[in-house]
C-alpha cells in the first residue's frame, strides 16, 4: 500500500494555506511566492504518489519532466507557477523568452494587483486558476 498522502490532503494541507494567506495580502511577493512555490510542488509530489500507487494516472509519462509536460498541457498558469517558484528558489530565471536577474524583478503592481510581466498576467488571475485545477484533481 502507498505510504504517501493522497494529493487531496496534500492540496488542503499546503496549497490551501498558502492561497488563503496570499489572499489576505494580495500584493506581498513573498506570500505569491510562497503560493507559486506550494502549487509547484504539489505537481512533483502528484508524480511521486501516482509513481508508487497508480502508474496509471501518469498520462503515459515515464518521468517527472513527462508528467510535468502532461500537466502543464492541462493548465498553463501551472508552468508560470513553475517558474516564479524557480525564481524565488535560486534568485535568477532563465527562460527561452524572459531572463529574471532576481525573484523581486518577476513582479509588478499594477492597477492594486500583482503583474508577472513575462507572461503579462496577473499573479492571482492565473494562481486562482492553478489552485482550481489542483483542487478538482482527483486522488
Amino acid at each position: 500500500m502507498n505510504s504517501l498522502t493522497s494529493p487531496s490532503a496534500r492540496f488542503q494541507s499546503d496549497i490551501e494555506p498558502a492561497w488563503k494567506e496570499y489572499l489576505s495580502d494580495p500584493l506581498v511577493e513573498r506570500k505569491a511566492n510562497n503560493l507559486a512555490r506550494a502549487i509547484d510542488h504539489h505537481l512533483d509530489w502528484t508524480f511521486s504518489y501516482y509513481d508508487q500507487a497508480d502508474r496509471s494516472r501518469l498520462m503515459g509519462a515515464t518521468n517527472l519532466d513527462g508528467f510535468r509536460q502532461k500537466v502543464f498541457g492541462l493548465c498553463t498558469e501551472l508552468q508560470m507557477m513553475r517558474d516564479l517558484s524557480d525564481a524565488a528558489h535560486h534568485r535568477f530565471l532563465t527562460r527561452s523568452s524572459a531572463v529574471v536577474v532576481t525573484s523581486s524583478a518577476a513582479y509588478s503592481v499594477q492597477n492594486s494587483a500583482l503583474l508577472v510581466p513575462d507572461y503579462a498576467r496577473v499573479f492571482g488571475d492565473s494562481a486562482r486558476k492553478a489552485v482550481e485545477f489542483w483542487r478538482q484533481w482527483p486522488d
